[in-house]
């Protein structure tokens, strides 16, 4: 799982270093949305884009709703509820950087630029759809 979170990393590293306007936080769901729908073009060929960032934007609220109620109401956490330090610490551990430290990972991402960034989903059309 981590080395497919870095793949993601770099691809995203890789366009937003190609593509300063995709920096904008208005772009970030229809990017998102847009290489989802390249990597699935099968499963995703009769949803539009439009309403592709929809879905996303709603499992975003769906996530921050989860986190409320959890948080609020131990009685509705899970099992595993307390693991989810451990579990990012491990995943930072994973993919070379210090757990805690945000910083270290724009560093090392900063460092990445251009290397290991060959992104599975075709992104050469993604210049028509963003601009």
């Amino acid at each position: 799982m981590a080395k497919n979170h870095e793949t993601k990393i770099n691809e995203l590293t890789r366009l937003l270093v190609k593509h300063p306007n995709l920096r904008e936080r208005k772009k970030k769901n229809k990017l998102c949305a847009k290489l989802v729908q390249l990597k699935y073009p099968y499963e995703l060929e009769n949803v539009s884009l439009d309403r592709l960032i929809d879905i996303f934007i709603e499992n975003r609220t769906y996530f921050r709703a989860w986190n409320k109620v959890t948080q609020d109401n131990p009685h509705l956490r899970g099992k595993d509820y307390d693991d989810k330090e451990a579990l990012e610490q491990e995943t930072e551990l994973d993919l070379g950087y210090r757990p805690g430290y945000e910083n270290d990972t724009a560093r090392r991402t900063q460092r990445k630029i251009g290397i290991e960034a060959t992104p599975k989903a075709p992104v050469e059309n993604i210049d028509n759809i963003l601009f």
